[in-house]
């Protein structure tokens, strides 16, 4: 899929592009998924890669997140940590309604990610009885709120596939 001169958007938050691809390659023991954005006015660009070995068995994650050069607008609308959670949490039950989660619990926790204790959103579920299970790790980096999402299916491996993550040094 590509796409010229669109926006990507979540809530209130809106970034302008210049060219974005979606390219998804799956066999049934590989699933690759990869996507690349362009910012307008030459403002960065984005490139995520995300492979899944061997899905209906052992699961195995890999990755990359590239962010390169990227330019976000100041505001002086600045939210706190704690604050983006609680609006967070608030969300989540309709944003879990719409992809068919009715029974969630949701809940905060300290997790381990990249060496260091954050806080965490916790997701527990079922879709179509299946369960789910998702982290979703925040933390406030000077004016920059972090957000890494790792969801599963059927057994909770959220802690293991966290625990892949190091910080760069």
């Amino acid at each position: 899929l590509e796409v010229n001169k669109g926006l990507f958007g979540y809530k209130t938050f809106m970034v302008p592009l210049s060219k974005a691809n979606i390219d998804l390659n799956s066999t049934y023991n590989k699933y690759d998924l990869s996507f690349n954005a362009e910012l307008i006015k030459n403002n960065g660009s984005a490139s995520i890669n995300v492979c899944v070995n061997n899905p209906y068995s052992s699961k195995n994650l890999s990755g990359s997140v590239i962010l390169d050069n990227i330019a976000v607008p100041a505001t002086d609308d600045k939210m706190s940590q704690s604050d983006y959670v609680a609006a967070t949490i608030a969300a989540l039950p309709t944003s879990l309604a719409k992809q068919g989660v009715f029974d969630a619990e949701i809940d905060t926790a300290e997790v381990n990610f990249a060496g260091q204790q954050r806080e965490a959103i916790t997701v527990t579920g079922s879709r179509n009885g299946i369960k789910m299970y998702q982290k979703q790790v925040i933390y406030k980096q000077d004016d920059y709120m972090v957000v890494v999402t790792v969801t599963t299916s059927t057994n909770d491996d959220t802690t293991s596939i966290l625990n892949l993550f190091t910080a760069v040094k």
